[in-house]
C-alpha cells in the first residue's frame, strides 16, 4: 500500500509542475486558465499548489487539458518529457 501512495504521491507533483509548465509556456495567467477550462480560479490554485486532500475529476483535468492544448496524459509525464514537448511546439 505504501507503493501505491508513494506513485499517487509523485504522479499529483507531476500534475502540479505539469500545469504550472504549460500554464506558463502557453503565457496565461491563472485566472486566463481557469476561464478558459471554465474551471474556478480556486481550482487552478489548488491543482498548481498542491493542496494535498484535493482531488479533481478527469472531466476538470480533461478541461484544463484542453485549454492548455495538450492531451491530458501529458499532464501526467515526467518533467523532462513535458520540456520537451513544449519545445517542439
Amino acid at each position: 500500500m505504501e507503493n501505491l501512495e508513494a506513485y499517487n504521491q509523485q504522479k499529483m507533483k507531476l500534475l502540479r509542475e505539469n500545469i504550472k509548465l504549460y500554464r506558463k509556456a502557453r503565457k496565461l495567467t491563472q485566472n486566463e486558465l481557469a476561464e478558459l477550462s471554465q474551471c474556478s480560479r480556486c481550482t487552478i490554485l489548488d491543482a498548481e499548489n498542491g493542496v494535498k486532500t484535493k482531488s479533481f475529476t478527469v472531466n476538470t483535468l480533461l478541461c484544463i487539458a484542453k485549454a492548455l492544448e495538450v492531451d491530458i496524459g501529458l499532464l501526467f509525464c515526467d518533467h523532462d518529457d513535458a520540456e520537451k514537448k513544449i519545445a517542439t511546439d
